[in-house]
């Protein structure tokens, strides 16, 4: 009697309609094709051709950027946007006032810009994964440890992070397909935990801004007041040095230097710069400047080289921005007392009622 052999499914043992084969099975190759490529899932090989396999190989060389990176590249992109635009600002304040204060400002304008600059290569380091990115959050990190407290804590979480294996694997830029199975576990790791320390920066950068805002609050107000008594002092010193000139200049003239560029021919060490080639001078934000008094009278017979001697002199010292360089006027005259005035600009020739300088 003929009978037809019994035949069980090879994967989970059931036994099969005696249909024919065909019918339950379609037609496959006897041995995987040379385009094929095995692929492990679940400890079984299996062998994937075509559009299949291309999905997992695009998939594989995605760099997925952790969420920590991206924070501290937008933060460092907010950091170069605001210290260029500052050191913009300060190199266009260079331009005015006077050459002590030119220079500072066009140094200082110079180095924001040169560090808004670092600033944003390394935030564009950071958000196209380059080592130099890396490398140069590095460095910030370290300085930032002398920021005690809050930025010795970022730092310290920063820099824990950024020495993990994965983070170095990710910015070696190293294409994801070139990773070792190790390398691969270690980057989808840190990719996986970056969340966490993201918020922890996140929360304590805020915080660290509002500690900065409350303490920018109270302290730059008694930074400008502080600025602009030293500006208000450098008035008061520089007509005592108009006093001391215009002493010198009558032993010789018998009379009183009628302009601040004739008395800098008594070579007064103290009086301000540029005193030989103008009438008024801009120093430490205020306009300094020497004329006749309202009821001066030109000296008769003055010396040879003393022409335009005048019987009494009006020096001022007037703030260039009122309430930003100096709040005070001040102004002087043969009587070399020092007088002062908060709410205008002290009248020529000075009146009785002018109130001195304590």
């Amino acid at each position: 009697m003929n009978k037809e052999r019994a035949r069980f499914c090879f994967a989970c043992g059931t036994q099969l309609s005696a249909e024919p084969q065909a019918t339950l099975f379609p037609p496959v190759a006897s041995a995987p094709t040379a385009t094929a490529r095995p692929i492990d899932a679940g400890g079984d090989r299996h062998w994937a051709t075509g559009s299949l396999h291309d999905s997992v190989a695009t998939a594989s060389k995605t760099r997925v950027r952790p969420g920590i990176v991206t924070l501290l590249a937008v933060f460092h992109y907010i950091g170069a946007f605001f210290l260029i635009t500052l050191g913009l600002t300060l190199v266009g304040l260079g331009f005015f006032g006077d050459q002590a204060g030119q220079v500072a400002s066009l140094v200082g304008g110079v180095l924001c810009g040169a560090l808004g600059a670092v600033y944003g290569l390394c935030a564009s380091g950071l958000w196209h994964l380059k080592s130099y990115g890396r490398r140069i959050q590095l460095v910030f990190s370290w300085i930032g440890l002398l920021g005690f407290p809050v930025g010795t804590i970022i730092s310290i979480l920063i820099l824990v992070y950024l020495y993990k294996a994965g983070v170095k694997v990710l910015f070696s830029e190293r294409a994801p397909d070139q990773y070792t199975p190790e390398e691969a576990a270690q980057v989808a790791d840190v990719t996986r935990s970056s969340m966490g320390i993201a918020v922890a920066v996140g929360i304590i950068a805020v915080v660290f801004i509002m500690i900065i805002g409350i303490v920018a609050a109270i302290a730059v107000p008694g930074l400008l007041r502080a600025r602009m008594s030293g500006n208000e002092a450098s008035a008061i010193g520089s007509l005592r040095a108009v006093n001391r000139a215009q002493d010198r200049y009558s032993q010789v003239c018998g009379g009183y230097a009628p302009s601040l560029r004739e008395l800098a021919r008594t070579g007064e060490p103290s009086l301000p710069p540029d005193s030989t080639s103008v009438t008024r001078v801009t120093q430490h934000g205020y306009l300094i400047e020497v004329e006749p008094a309202g009821d001066a009278f030109r000296v008769a017979n003055p010396p040879p080289g003393c022409e335009g001697s005048i019987s009494n002199y009006f020096a001022h010292a007037d703030p260039v921005t009122v309430g930003g360089t100096g709040t005070r006027y001040f102004a002087t005259d043969a009587r070399v007392t020092i007088f002062q005035s908060a709410a205008e600009a002290i009248a020529n020739p000075i009146p009785v009622t002018a109130v001195p300088v304590q």
